[in-house]
């Protein structure tokens, strides 16, 4: 199973939610906060993680390449 790179570990960012905070408006911060490249980078770390987590490998999952012809009559 895939582990975290311990690089990776040292860029962490947390923050405590307490009840009654405003979840919502605090994740858009979050998110606003960053370009659309890196925004992109980190929903594709979440889907490789996800990946290895559903089948216990860390290979990157890659697109379907099936190849389908459709012909009008």
């Amino acid at each position: 199973m895939a582990t975290a790179d311990p690089q990776r570990r040292r860029d962490w960012t947390g923050r405590v939610v307490r009840e009654g905070d405003d979840e919502r408006r605090i994740d858009a911060e979050f998110w606003k906060q960053m370009t659309g490249d890196e925004r992109i980078a980190i929903v594709w770390d979440m889907t490789v993680e996800s990946e290895a987590l559903r089948t216990g490998r860390a290979d990157q999952p890659r697109l379907q390449r099936s190849v389908v012809r459709v012909q009008r009559s």
